[in-house]
């Protein structure tokens, strides 16, 4: 029975007890700066008996980047606060779920769950006494809670010799508010120049409240050896990469002994290592693609073929839809995809437009695990900021618009922040390429009819998403849509402006060349394939324009140059000539040359380095790209900005929220899969006009650069060049276009955990940064989807103001623990329709567990298993006074039972209570005469 839970923290100073009082999550910690946690990753995880590749590797080495940023206040995660065993539980888990992830097909949720458990592993010994006092961890999955007392003075050794060795490993007290300024709560300054580890105990029981058995992250922390520890910091580096190796072989080992077979088991292990290819389907079957949907199959059964041929591992995805969406689970054999495919065929629909946004909307769920809630996902965020859009591709095809053109922002930020391409093979609109926008948008958008289409399941798949469930949008008036391409009711105009801004591309073709794509689909996709130049050219008649493109050596096995227009049968007059001025023929050796009627694609076997020259002609809109194979690419292009409160102290700068905002400072960190000898970065626009050249730097002398700039007030294009190892130019760059805003979201927390049947609420600041007042309204999203709720009305923000408002998150009852979900917040301008801007943010849902029935969660309490009589009773002399139990966890009974286990004898059973109960005394727990009754107890005691 709980008697009695102090709510107000107290401070009890005990020798050998373990008692721990309790404090709420730490705001934030201190272990190894994230650079470091990037190189121990990218040097472990290459070398010797690791064999991952670079893609690979660096997928791990962002999910672990990550960890601070959305589990900064995780226990377990960081091991802070003597929280040991939570990062035993931690590793173990995550080990479990890397295998169950790659037997369910998501290969990206394996990756990042190794990713956030190697943080954990490296956290160990920067946040540990394991190196200062030569505490061998002879398990990683079996770890304890903390228990001896950490004292600096002392070299971090407990000042108790008889406690055994395994035991004396301590983790730090980290909570950083508190670290910076001890004596905030009384309004105390300790003086600027005060030692750090002075700083961190001044008045610690009124202030900090640090428990007085551990150690003070400025003393105990080992990230870089400029702080105070920071003579053992090349040794605790140098046991972290030894442990990172130590945990992958665990991972290993768990993955052989439980797979089906020794065959699953290498194929696995192929996937962890290996970079592969992810893309999923998004096919238009409605009756109108009877001609279409025949070159549909023939074009992905190529695409198939292919992968056979050359022994990929890819994950691959279908989701249909007429007027309802079909998705269906993930394959990672290609072979299941094929009869899915074959058995399509056209029927229902029999409307213009269709649902193909709530399409990409469902595919992009499915890529994240989303769609199917019975898989909860517990290994880590999906978040991506990554520019260079690593996580897939999705390829939808249609002959038709867009239903809910609204929904084009919404499906843009999603794919932009899990890192997915957005491509489309187009072969009709519901608006003619004649009309004008505003004639377009202003005419009545047709009533859909429903159709029921019992038999349009042709995939057996397990779920479908109803139109009915769009969610919920206020749109801007119709009168300004028509300056948005990301919301046109046309729909080569809003899958162009989908491809533009998530760098894929769109192919306006006839009905009878989809299956003419498949060939540059191949390429534009695979896995090796890099995208090194992009260029907007408007064309009139009568005029030529040169597009130079630069080929490095890197690029010695393949280029193709393609040229696409945004209408059908707008094709320019195309000339390609060599770096020596030779002009290519289509009949050339190695030259394969694809002419359809708004796309040229010249593919170039073993290219010359050189300067490429792409001559045209004609009139209209075109865009000129060259993408090759390579093992030099861009491979990591995050947007940072400055921060006053880092979520961690070890994260310098923190991801931008949304798209940039004009006029504002950030940070490009820059990363390569191999070192350059130079690198410049420019702002470009569209056309390549330079907008700026900011000026990089190398952050670690081998691949990882970084740029400070100035966000400009018009789109723009982000393009770097230099010089390879071998001595040539080359040219890469973010393969989308960004949009600049004047309103900026900002949401807090970044992350959240929440139960079941509960509801998360999160605190969200939008920013008019333009000249004049704005009218936004705010709309929420969960990939799960949950219900989302935003304010009713909407929200005026005069310039250079804010405004703050909560969203709250309803989680159902039956959500299972460990699900993680993405919410997506969006504000949009009522007036403007192309000012707008959203923020992804992380949900977990974690249970309360209570093992002891306490009332105080596990991963709080520290007696897990409490002694709840509710007198005091020592070998059956019952005290008669009251059990307290304290906010901790732990009642006076577990305090009293801990000095037995720590005492050799009768006297030093005695003489533990005696302080026990003094100090408590001293901290007004107990009277005098309670204070005797207990210390008369223990003395008639034949303990230990």
């Amino acid at each position: 029975m709980l008697k009695n839970i102090i709510g107000k923290r107290k401070f009890v100073f005990l020798s050998l007890l373990l008692f721990v009082v309790f404090l709420p999550h730490p705001q934030t910690t201190w272990a190894f700066k994230v650079w470091n946690h990037e190189a121990i990753t990218d040097e472990q995880l290459q070398a010797g008996e690791c064999g991952f590749g670079v893609y690979s590797t660096d997928e791990v080495s962002d999910a672990n980047f990550y960890t601070d940023l959305f589990e900064a206040t995780d226990y377990g995660a960081h091991v802070d606060d003597n929280r040991l065993d939570l990062g035993s539980q931690r590793l173990d888990t995550k080990m479990k779920f890397i295998l169950t992830s790659l037997k369910a097909c998501k290969r990206g949720d394996a990756l990042k769950a190794f990713g956030a458990a190697l943080h954990t592993v490296q956290d160990i010994y920067a946040h540990s006494n394991a190196v200062d006092n030569n505490i061998v961890i002879p398990n990683l999955l079996g770890m304890k809670k903390g228990k001896a007392h950490c004292d600096a003075e002392n070299g971090f050794t407990d000042v108790e010799t008889e406690i055994p060795p395994h035991e004396r490993l301590v983790t730090g007290y980290f909570k950083m508010e508190e670290f910076l300024y001890p004596c905030a709560a009384i309004h105390l300054s300790p003086p600027i120049n005060m030692p750090a580890y002075l700083r961190c105990r001044v008045e610690h029981n009124e202030c900090t409240g640090m428990p007085g058995h551990m150690c003070c992250h400025r003393e105990l922390n080992k990230d870089e050896d400029g702080q105070l520890n920071g003579a053992n910091y090349p040794e605790a580096r140098r046991q972290a990469k030894a442990a990172t190796l130590t945990y992958w072989n665990l991972v290993k080992d768990h993955i052989t002994s439980n797979a089906t077979t020794s065959d699953q088991a290498t194929y696995f292990i192929k996937r962890l290592r290996e970079r592969q290819r992810n893309t999923i389907f998004v096919i238009d079957d409605t009756g109108s693609m009877g001609t279409d949907l025949s070159k549909v199959k023939a074009s992905v059964n190529q695409f198939i073929d292919s992968l056979v041929i050359s022994d990929e591992a890819p994950t691959l995805g279908l989701v249909t839809f007429k007027d309802t969406v079909y998705p269906s689970p993930l394959f990672c054999d290609v072979e299941e995809l094929r009869p899915k495919i074959n058995a399509l065929y056209a029927s229902g629909g029999g409307d213009c437009p269709e649902v193909s946004l709530l399409a990409l909307r469902a595919a992009l769920m499915t890529a994240m695990g989303s769609t199917y809630p019975d898989e909860p996902n517990i290994g880590g965020h999906n978040y991506e900021n990554n520019l260079v859009a690593r996580g897939g591709n999705l390829i939808l095809y249609t002959d038709a618009s867009a239903r809910n053109p609204d929904l084009g922002p919404e499906v843009k930020g999603f794919a932009v922040g899990i890192g997915f391409k957005i491509t489309s093979v187009v072969t009709g609109d519901c608006v003619s390429s004649s009309s004008s926008a505003r004639s377009a948008l202003s005419a009545p958008l047709e009533e859909v009819a429903t159709v029921e289409i019992s038999h349009n399941d042709p995939v057996n798949t397990v779920n479908t998403i109803s139109t009915d469930e769009t969610p919920n949008q206020i749109l801007p008036s119709v009168s300004s849509l028509d300056d948005d391409p990301l919301t046109s009711r046309s729909g080569r105009i809003l899958y162009h402006a989908l491809a533009d801004q998530t760098g894929g591309v769109s192919f306006n073709v006839t009905r009878y060349e989809v299956d003419d794509v498949t060939s540059i689909l191949l390429e534009f996709g695979a896995p090796d394939t890099e995208v090194f130049s992009s260029q907007k050219v408007a064309l009139s008649y009568g005029e030529t324009t040169i597009v130079e493109i630069p080929v490095d050596d890197s690029l010695s096995t393949r280029v193709s140059f393609m040229i696409t227009g945004a209408v059908r049968y707008s094709r320019p007059s195309v000339t390609l000539k060599r770096p020596n001025g030779s002009v290519v023929n289509g009949s050339d050796t190695g030259v394969t040359l694809t002419q359809l009627s708004s796309v040229v694609n010249y593919a170039i076997d073993n290219p010359e380095v050189g300067i490429w020259r792409v001559e045209l002609s004609g009139n209209g809109n075109f865009l000129v790209r060259a993408f090759g194979e390579t093992d030099f690419q861009l491979n990591g292009l995050r947007l940072m900005r400055e921060t006053l409160q880092p979520p961690r102290p070890e994260m310098d700068l923190i991801p931008i929220e949304g798209d940039p905002i004009s006029n504002t400072e950030i940070v490009a960190q820059i990363r390569f899969t191999a070192a350059p000898t130079s690198v410049s970065m420019t702002l470009q626009r569209p056309d390549g006009s330079v907008i700026s050249t900011p000026t990089v730097t190398s952050t670690d002398g081998v691949r990882r650069f970084q740029a400070t700039f100035n966000v400009p007030n018009e789109p723009f294009l982000i393009k770097f060049s230099g010089q390879t190892a071998e001595g040539s130019t080359f040219h890469r760059e973010s393969p989308m276009i960004l949009m600049p805003q004047t309103v900026g979201i900002k949401v807090e927390p970044i992350s959240a955990t929440t139960a079941p049947e509960s509801t998360a609420v999160f605190d969200v600041t939008v920013t008019n940064t333009g000249d004049n007042p704005a009218t936004y309204v705010a709309t929420g999203s969960s990939l799960l989807d949950w219900t989302v709720n935003t304010p009713s009305t909407p929200i005026v923000v005069q310039p250079g103001e804010n405004q703050t408002f909560t969203v709250e998150v309803e989680v159902p009852a039956d959500a299972e623990l460990g699900t993680t979900t993405g919410i997506t917040i969006f504000v949009q301008d009522v007036n403007i329709a192309t000012v707008r801007n959203s923020a992804m943010v992380s949900l977990k849902v974690e249970g309360d567990n209570d093992s002891d029935d306490d009332g105080i969660p596990d991963d709080e309490d520290e007696c897990e298993e409490s002694n709840l009589e509710s007198t005091i009773i020592i070998d059956e002399c019952d005290s008669n006074v009251e059990n307290t139990l304290f906010a901790n966890g732990c009642s006076i009974s577990d305090l009293v039972s801990n000095c037995a286990d720590g005492s050799k004898n009768q006297g030093q059973f005695v003489s533990c209570v005696s302080k026990l109960t003094n100090d408590l005394k001293k901290d007004k727990v107990l009277s005098g005469q309670q204070k005797g009754m207990i210390q008369s107890c223990s003395a008639k005691a034949n303990i230990p």
